[in-house]
């Protein structure tokens, strides 16, 4: 059986890795509380079944592997609360190493602020996925925000308190 692999950076709005986060791996439909249905995840590529949650490395990275298909990411972390990403794909490679990130972005969330940023630039840009209260957001001129480089400017001012949350490969 061929598996697709789960790479991923758990990092904070400045780019810090967030070692110990929990990051559930679930079929869809999913639930938050308690995470799961939990998926089947493995340690190579040839298998053998290991923990799920995964748990990020000194330097927020975990990875694994799993059947090919869509899941919803759960991610838990007492300096992040609780990140929610459905309709994650992991799909069979081409052999080009791909690495994604999950972040919270850098910048003042007041009502006036419009600019963002990441520590990585997202590469395609059109891989970024943004949130704002678990809402995704349009990309775009003349939608909700647009990217240049590692940069999101919004259409609007998240206000205080507002959950700006994004993931994007890189």
């Amino acid at each position: 059986m061929a598996f697709a692999r789960l790479d991923e950076f758990v990092q904070t709005s400045i780019g810090q890795a967030v070692p110990g986060a929990l990051v559930f791996v679930c079929n869809q439909p999913a639930t938050v509380t308690p995470p799961g249905p939990l998926t089947a995840l493995f340690g190579s590529s040839s298998g053998g079944s290991i923990a799920n949650p995964l748990v990020a490395d000194g330097n927020g990275h975990v990875f694994a592997y799993v059947t090919p298909g869509i899941y919803t990411i759960i991610i838990t972390h007492p300096l992040l609360g609780t990140l929610v990403y459905t309709d994650q794909s992991f799909q069979l490679g081409g052999g080009t190493a791909v690495n994604t990130a999950f972040q919270v972005p850098g910048g003042a969330i007041n009502g006036t602020n419009t600019i963002f940023s990441l520590t990585q630039t997202p590469n395609p840009g059109a891989s970024l996925q943004v949130f704002v209260n678990g809402l995704l957001q349009r990309q775009g001129i003349g939608l909700d925000y647009t990217l240049a480089g590692n940069v999101i400017t919004f259409s609007f001012a998240p206000t205080t308190g507002d959950n700006i949350q994004t993931y994007f490969f890189f």
